[in-house]
């Protein structure tokens, strides 16, 4: 009976129902609010193999660099960027620049500012005010240590000044972590971005995400 009357409400009601395309529009203002996972329009790698999987993650083998093209855009303000290294050859720093039309920035503009620390001794340190062409993820020690590096990044479709967060932790036989400020202080605008290695070849993932305030 109760339910008889609440039907009756809604048909004799002057409100109008949502239709399936205004609930669909809710739902995704909703998501592109939040932490969404991005899919590279391409890729390019420096030996081994690279690929694109069916959920956006890019998997990489035995590469020295790998580019992801096309995943900034004015869709979001800000990205989160999940880097995993599984393996690797040699010990290696793991670096990171920007990019536009396919081609590394590769300007002495990039500069960092912050703290490591050993897990398991008393080592660490301080970098402050360090220039270079690009900012540094951590390091990555031969064996089978992963690393991983997790990198917020503010503005970097933007004309503007570009800011990004690094942190990383890795484990040679010795944990280390690191975290690190960083501007990119020419005011451009960037579509993607490249990360590599000073020597050796690594194996693992990245995964990009985009989110708005």
């Amino acid at each position: 009976m109760a339910r008889s009357r609440d039907i009756s409400k809604v048909l004799s009601s002057n409100s109008t129902l949502a239709t399936d395309a205004e609930v669909a529009a809710t739902y995704q203002t909703k998501a592109t609010a939040g932490l969404n996972l991005i899919t590279p329009a391409s890729i390019a790698n420096t030996g081994g193999t690279a690929s694109i999987g069916t959920n956006g993650t890019v998997s990489f083998s035995g590469i020295s660099t790998i580019s992801l093209n096309d995943v900034f855009s004015s869709t979001y303000t800000n990205y989160y960027m999940v880097l995993n290294v599984d393996s690797g050859t040699s010990n290696n720093n793991i670096l990171f620049r920007f990019r536009v039309s396919g081609a590394d920035n590769t300007s002495n503009v990039y500069r960092r500012a912050g703290t490591y620390a050993g897990l398991e001794s008393a080592a660490a340190g301080f970098d402050a005010n360090i220039l270079n062409t690009y900012f540094y993820l951590g390091t990555f020690l031969n064996g089978a240590y992963p690393a991983t590096s997790n990198v917020e990044i503010m503005n970097p479709f933007k004309t503007t000044r570009t800011y990004a967060w690094t942190r990383d932790v890795a484990n040679g036989g010795t944990y280390f972590t690191w975290n690190y400020g960083n501007v990119h202080t020419s005011e451009l605008s960037f579509t993607g971005f490249t990360v590599y290695t000073d020597g050796g070849t690594v194996a693992g993932s990245i995964s990009v995400y985009g989110y708005n305030q």
